[in-house]
């Protein structure tokens, strides 16, 4: 299943560009990767043989299953939209291989069949998910989706190449997907993943909770670039659990590095109360607090280009935290409100 609807339409509020930055430590490996020649994806042994000739570890081969899958295999939009007109048997990873669209099964398949061939312990996990269509308040209590987990230092690691391709969005009623190499699903941290993947056997969640699917489906939704902006993932799912009414701040992705030091990480604020900020953005020219009312509060910077400040909502009923890069335009990166 795609990517969540809901993060679509926040992404474009503010007519961001999804983009997920490279992990410095796998530049060469990617490009490696990206440079595949033709004729070594004739065949799932060609295509693992090569791909492992830059890896030097188990991770490594991940990575490089990884990025090939995300960038060279396309969501099956029509596939999607006309499921009854596919056979399961599409989906094999020859298959998908050969044609280069899949859905998750076929991502994750073809995912088993090239980790085998590198000799890594990797398995197809189904499971449930919170992907297009889904509705808080209606929701089938079946597994509709399927991602790969890796064994690498005794650790159930998480991949999922599918929500990796790229994202989708219903128009007219039927899926249009678009291509967008999302770095986010690679090994992605556990309780990161809970919110939105939970695999039928507990097991691969690689999380210490007992999770049942009704409270899975209880867990309060997070935007997109809410764990990427670094908010602690394990401690934000245990607060979500034990408090079913806690709303999470409204986060949004971008095209930049911005990592959260320390911020807020709930959506509704108080009053007359101080919060404090501290956000490193080292390409940013100027951060600000924009409130409901329109003025403007810049945060500081100190040298080593964490942008901070302790701020007091005063008689307002929203605040967000905008950053400018250059001229005069500020793109929000996390909106607060305010209770009086």
């Amino acid at each position: 299943m795609k990517k969540y609807l809901l993060l679509i339409i926040l992404l474009n509020v503010f007519t961001q560009t999804i983009f997920a930055q490279t992990r410095v430590e796998y530049k060469q490996l990617d490009a490696f990767v990206e440079n595949t020649p033709n004729n070594v994806e004739e065949s799932i042994e060609s295509l693992a043989k090569y791909l492992g000739l830059k890896a030097k570890s188990d991770i490594e081969k991940t990575r490089a299953i990884y990025v090939w899958i995300a960038k060279n295999i396309s969501y099956d939009d029509y596939g999607y939209n006309n499921s009854d007109l596919r056979d399961y048997s599409f989906y094999d990873a020859e298959n998908v291989l050969k044609n280069r669209v899949a859905v998750c099964e076929g991502f994750s398949n073809l995912f088993v069949a090239l980790g085998l061939e590198m000799d890594l312990e990797v398995k197809k996990v189904v499971g449930y998910s919170k992907g297009i269509g889904f509705m808080p308040n209606n929701y089938v209590q079946e597994s509709d989706h399927a991602w790969n987990v890796v064994k690498i230092d005794d650790e159930w690691k998480i991949f999922d190449a599918t929500w990796g391709e790229g994202n989708g969005e219903i128009v007219r009623g039927k899926l249009v997907s678009t291509k967008q190499f999302d770095e986010l699903w690679f090994d992605i941290d556990p309780y990161s993943a809970i919110f939105s993947h939970l695999p039928e056997v507990l097991e691969y969640a690689n999380i210490k909770e007992q999770l049942t699917v009704n409270k899975y489906y209880n867990l309060q939704n997070v935007d997109y670039g809410f764990f990427k902006l670094g908010f602690d993932s394990e401690k934000t799912f245990k607060k979500a659990l034990n408090n079913s009414e806690l709303q999470f701040v409204e986060s949004y992705d971008f095209a930049f590095e911005a990592k959260v030091v320390k911020a807020p990480f709930e959506k509704i604020l108080r009053n007359n109360k101080k919060y404090k900020f501290q956000l490193y953005i080292p390409k940013a020219k100027q951060v600000a607090i924009i409130d409901s009312k329109g003025n403007f509060t810049e945060l500081k910077k100190n040298k080593k280009s964490v942008f901070y400040l302790n701020y007091i909502p005063k008689n307002i009923d929203a605040f967000e935290i905008g950053v400018n890069l250059k001229g005069n335009r500020y793109s929000t990166i996390l909106k607060y409100k305010v209770k009086r």
